[in-house]
């Protein structure tokens, strides 16, 4: 597995330091969980331009009615 290197100001180190120990996870550990995110994440201003873009009273959401207990199939105890 490829290692690399990182070089960070003390402020920066204390702070993944405390979050990695408030995770439970090992320094290394949630330094890759973040890099992974970062990398796999979703692209630069997808959540600004697309989420929330359609609008509740354009397309409402409908809840169907409920259905009635007879029609329920008949299930045995254990």
């Amino acid at each position: 597995m490829p290692r690399v290197s990182v070089y960070l100001s003390r402020e920066v180190y204390d702070r993944v330091k405390t979050l990695s120990k408030e995770k439970g996870m090992s320094l290394s550990g949630y330094i890759k969980r973040v890099l992974i995110e970062q990398v796999n994440g979703w692209p630069e201003g997808f959540l600004e331009k697309y989420v929330g873009i359609l609008k509740d009273d354009e397309y409402p959401i409908e809840i169907p009615e409920e259905l009635p207990w007879e029609l329920d199939a008949h299930r045995e105890g254990l």
